[in-house]
Order: structure tokens, then C-alpha cells, then sequence
């Protein structure tokens, strides 16, 4: 049995909800996870665009902990959109 893991954010709360073969759990804070915050920054950009990032999200919670390296992936997720970094 093949097994497979995927995310979403719940647009209501801006959770990230991670289904592990059916099974979700909601995460509400990244906890400095460069993996987790790289798929958060994915998704979010695809929702509300790069420019909403870190207002009122999990990213917010991550640059209040002084977590620096989410606006490295910011910067990439950008370039990776075409937009001005």
C-alpha cells in the first residue's frame, strides 16, 4: 500500500492541514520547520500572492519567534513567481 502525504491551508483559520493517507492533522504553528515553512509559503502565495505573506498567518507567528531564513523563502518563492524580489 502506497502511502502519501499532501497540505492545504484552511483559508478560514489560515492553518496549514496536513493529510497523511486520510488522516489530517491541523498545524498551527510551523515551529521553525524550513520544510513546513517552504510548502506554507507555496500555498499561501497561490491564495492571497506574495504581498499578504506574513500578515495574520503562520508566517507571522515564525517572524514574531525571529525565525530569518522565511524571508529567504520568501524571496524565492517570488522569484520563482516572476515577481520583483
Amino acid at each position: 500500500m502506497s502511502s502519501y502525504t499532501s497540505y492545504s491551508i484552511d483559508q478560514g483559520t489560515r492553518f496549514l492541514i496536513e493529510d497523511n493517507n486520510g488522516v489530517e492533522r491541523v498545524i498551527t504553528d510551523l515551529g521553525g520547520s524550513h520544510d513546513l515553512t517552504r510548502i506554507y509559503i507555496r500555498l499561501a502565495s497561490e491564495l492571497w500572492g506574495t504581498d499578504s505573506l506574513g500578515k495574520g498567518d503562520l508566517l507571522e507567528i515564525e517572524m514574531e519567534k525571529g525565525f530569518q531564513s522565511l524571508y529567504t523563502f520568501i524571496d524565492q518563492e517570488k522569484e520563482r513567481r516572476g515577481e520583483n524580489v
